[in-house]
């Protein structure tokens, strides 16, 4: 799917796009509020300045995502793999990041403010207790 399909499809009022394919597509400040993306391949995306506030990302892919300044506030993100991702100036207030793995992840001016972390593979490789 690339990113034209999935914002008409979204603007059509489709919310739920469980294990898409959109291994680097450019949405960048894509406006998808509550988009449902479970198990999707997001690698390599650029998701720079999109508002992706209440998604669920749950195991979702995002190796090598670009996330800057991307809204993912109240996200769910559990399990999802953002090894590499850069996170630079992204808001993940109140974000579930449970098992997320985030090794790699470049996280300056990241907001994590009420985060869940809980057994989440740090940046560094530590697992967050």
């Amino acid at each position: 799917m690339d990113a034209n399909e999935l914002l008409q499809r979204y603007e059509n009022g489709e919310t739920k796009f469980v294990e898409a394919n959109l291994n680097g597509v450019n949405l960048f400040g894509a406006d998808l509020i509550g988009i449902a993306l479970n198990k999707a391949d997001l690698g390599n995306a650029i998701l720079i300045f999109s508002y992706l506030n209440r998604g669920i990302l749950n195991k979702a892919n995002l190796v090598c995502t670009k996330l800057s300044g991307a809204n993912l506030n109240q996200a769910s993100l559990i399990s999802a793999n953002l090894h590499d991702a850069n996170l630079h100036g992204a808001t993940l207030q109140g974000a579930d990041l449970r098992n997320a793995n985030l090794t790699l992840a470049y996280m300056l001016d990241t907001n994590l403010m009420d985060a869940d972390l809980r057994g989440a593979v740090m940046p560094d490789g530590t697992i967050n207790d």
